[in-house]
């Protein structure tokens, strides 16, 4: 009888359900507890809490013990394991270093993990171009990493440090919105965002830095709008450092190089879109949407349309150098089985050169430039955008003023001289000479001579 009566494994199904292997309740304290086999292999044991620290209910605390039994299974198949459980895991384990494994699962809307994930698939990001929305969320992630302390990141070939690093940074999205918010303390004002900031500007760099602050600020204003009111835009409140512009032009025989390449090719259609970003001064986006319809004559807008990317309207008439292009490219599109829509056209794609917000072209772009290189190594470092910064600098080499320079660019005249700044205008040894050459003729038109 008293056999009968023994705690048989029968017994112990019944009284814990479908327990999973190695969980443990203990009263109210649930805990993970290796088999001696784990503990011999280097498995240790763990009590089973949430990140505040409190004891898991019966629930997830089952749940939690399904997850370390797994992660025995792929550390036993030789897979890598989940670096939210390496602190209990023998030495010898391979770590997923994915940047969402382990993390925890915040419950709270207003978590910076989950508003996250919201803007990402609200209208507002969608709307913006994959090239924007790329960039934002590469910024955002810099600066989820500063804010885990990780502005220097781990090294790429220490699984244990990048797995580290993807837990901090799991815990700075499990956050609430408001752990961004400055606020005083004993010696002054602490302010998470500035500290990230400062962090990635000493290890990242100024332009790093910079532009994840703005990416934070585009999705602090979301949140405010479209969330909650409790949540401010903190990172405009940070005092920045303003990068310089990238201001690099191409010779003339450069560009002649990557055309005549362009063509010997058989793509002539980036040697097209070379020649309209000289001419036209306009980003790639702008040239790349051209269609046909909007070429009247010489003019490459019609005056009741704008600039795709700056909205401004205005008749741009195309110099010499762009309507003998453009008479090319009409007898190159006329002897074409396809009709196309756009000036730049891909005959091998049989379509406008902005398929996939431009990608093609870039590779295309890329591809005849590598080829150019091989007999001008100077082009390898030439990219298309600093077309526009040619552009600007031959009209500032003509003597335009801001007024010209902006009917041609079709930028605003206030717009025109922070651009310059900042992104156009190369003040080389023509441009000095041209200015000594204005002020000497004035010194001599009022006889000042000593």
């Amino acid at each position: 009888m008293s056999r009968s009566t023994k705690s048989t494994p029968a017994r112990r199904l019944r009284r814990h359900g479908d327990a999973p292997a190695n969980w443990q309740w203990r009263d109210g304290r649930p805990r993970w507890t290796p088999s001696p086999t784990l503990r011999r292999a280097g498995w240790r044991g763990l009590d089973l809490k949430d990140a505040t620290g409190r004891w898991l209910s019966d629930g997830a605390s089952r749940d939690r013990a399904h997850a370390l039994n797994a992660t025995v299974a792929d550390w036993r198949a030789g897979l890598p394991i989940d670096p939210a459980f390496v602190a209990i895991a023998p030495a010898d384990a391979r770590l997923d270093d994915r940047d969402d494994a382990g993390a925890p699962v915040p419950s709270d809307p207003l978590c910076i993990g989950p508003l996250l994930d919201s803007w990402y698939a609200s209208d507002v990001f969608g709307r913006l171009k994959p090239r924007t929305r790329d960039g934002y969320r590469k910024a955002i992630k810099r600066g989820l990493d500063a804010l885990a302390g990780y502005a220097e990141q781990a090294p790429r070939d220490d699984a244990r440090a990048t797995a580290a690093q993807a837990r901090a940074v799991a815990q700075v999205k499990a956050l609430h919105i408001q752990t961004l918010a400055p606020f005083e303390a004993r010696g002054g004002i602490k302010d998470p965002l500035r500290d990230a900031y400062w962090a990635l500007h000493a290890h990242a760099g100024v332009n790093q830095a910079y532009a994840t602050l703005a990416a934070f600020g585009s999705f602090l204003s979301w949140a405010r709008e479209w969330r909650s009111r409790t949540i401010h835009n903190w990172a405009s409140e940070v005092s920045r450092e303003t990068p310089q512009g990238r201001i690099v032009t191409w010779t003339f025989d450069e560009i002649r190089h990557m055309v005549r390449t362009a063509d010997a090719m058989g793509l002539p259609e980036i040697g097209d879109a070379i020649v309209l970003g000289l001419d036209l001064s306009w980003s790639q986006t702008d040239r790349l949407n051209l269609p046909w319809d909007r070429l009247r004559n010489d003019m490459a807008l019609t005056g009741q349309q704008g600039r795709q990317k700056t909205g401004r309207r205005g008749g741009t008439p195309l110099t010499a150098l762009g309507r003998a292009r453009v008479a090319d490219i009409r007898r190159r599109h006329a002897d074409m089985d396809a009709h196309p829509t756009h000036v730049i056209w891909s005959a091998t794609l049989k379509g406008p050169m902005n398929h996939d917000d431009g990608s093609f072209y870039r590779k295309r772009f890329a591809f005849v430039r590598a080829e150019a290189a091989r007999t001008m190594p100077s082009v390898a470092a030439k990219t298309d955008a600093d077309l526009r910064d040619t552009a600007f600098t031959w009209m500032d080499e003509a003597g335009m003023d801001d007024t010209l320079k902006a009917s041609r660019t079709l930028q605003s005249r206030a717009n025109m001289k922070n651009l310059a700044d900042a992104h156009y205008g190369d003040i080389n040894p023509a441009l000095a000479e041209q200015g000594r050459a204005a002020y000497d003729a004035y010194l001599t038109r009022k006889g000042y001579a000593l």
